[in-house]
């Protein structure tokens, strides 16, 4: 008889598009979690990949377990088959009296974990540019206490003035809080390479980043939101489009009556340099690889995934 804990590393085995490192570090980045990612093992296969990701996790604690959970529904990667299964287990899991729990999940806690590992570069930032300082310079310190909590403002302040204290650092940092959404990419491209190059920092940001028992204080609720409202769709419409430094926290939403003959509705393209080919638009700087796009049924507001079996990257309505 499989056990609740057996059942998610079968379901969390089984989830697309999984198979690289930059995807499983792409599923984090969209959950909202990517310090989750800090100094996790990408490495492997799928399976080993999805018990590291449950000891990390459970590893925080149930509140903040089932926490992610709910986000990870909500992931673009996953068709409503694996969201319906999620959120099936979520349930269950929150059942689980506190005897069962510790029972099921007991695990070192992820600073005990991640003792003397150093932090990932992508992951880390991504945790702190698009999950802390883009909602603290887009919302603003009063908004964001309201919405995640005096601890992510004070993380963010925290960040900002490490940051700002770094010669290498401060001109990104100062056209980034002018323009954050805009000059976001550019702000990852950089910071990224500064932190591979200097580990004292990386190690010295990913503490700020973490609560003594090694969790990050919040994640984010999405902070770029696309709605589109159409009645007939008769030319070619795209939500979003993302590029090769994953922007996390986005959300497309297409309420659509129909799609006529030769129309096409995709929303979002998620890929690498290239173009991408919908319909009769061509989108120059992003592709979609393998010759199959999600989305090849819609019916009023809902695209549902078709066969994307050896796809590269993924065209998905949200």
């Amino acid at each position: 008889m499989q056990t609740v804990k057996t059942e998610l590393l079968t379901c969390l085995s089984g989830l697309p598009h999984l198979d690289s490192a930059a995807e499983r570090k792409a599923l984090l980045a969209f959950t909202g979690y990517a310090s989750l990612g800090l100094y996790l093992d990408f490495g492997g296969s799928q399976t080993d990949f999805a018990r590291a990701l449950v000891a990390a996790v459970f590893g925080c604690g149930r509140s903040f377990s089932l926490q992610f959970l709910t986000a990870l529904e909500k992931a673009p990667q996953l068709g409503p088959a694996h969201q319906d299964q999620l959120a099936s287990l979520s349930i269950r899991l929150a059942a689980l009296s506190a005897v069962e729990w510790e029972t099921a999940f007991a695990s070192p806690t992820l600073a005990a974990q991640t003792a003397g590992r150093r932090p990932d570069p992508a992951m880390l930032t991504l945790s702190i540019v698009s999950d802390l300082l883009l909602p603290y310079y887009t919302l603003g310190a009063e908004r964001l206490r309201s919405q995640s909590g005096a601890a992510s403002v004070a993380m963010a302040e925290r960040v900002a003035e490490l940051l700002a204290g770094d010669g290498r650092i401060r001109p990104f940092l100062t056209m980034f809080k002018a323009a954050p959404t805009a000059t976001e990419a550019g702000f990852l491209t950089a910071l990224k390479a500064i932190v591979a190059a200097d580990e004292n920092l990386a190690d010295v940001l990913a503490r700020v980043l973490t609560t003594e028992d090694g969790v990050e204080t919040a994640a984010l609720s999405t902070l770029i939101q696309i709605s589109q409202e159409i009645r007939v769709v008769s030319g070619d419409v795209v939500g979003a489009v993302v590029g090769q430094e994953v922007v996390a926290n986005l959300s497309v939403t297409q309420k659509v009556d129909s799609v006529s003959a030769g129309g096409s509705l995709v929303g979002a393209v998620i890929g690498a340099p290239g173009k991408t080919q919908i319909g009769g638009q061509t989108i120059a700087g992003d592709y979609v690889g393998g010759d199959k796009a999600a989305g090849d049924k819609i019916e009023g507001d809902q695209i549902k995934t078709g066969d994307i079996t050896d796809s590269s990257g993924i065209a998905i309505g949200r």
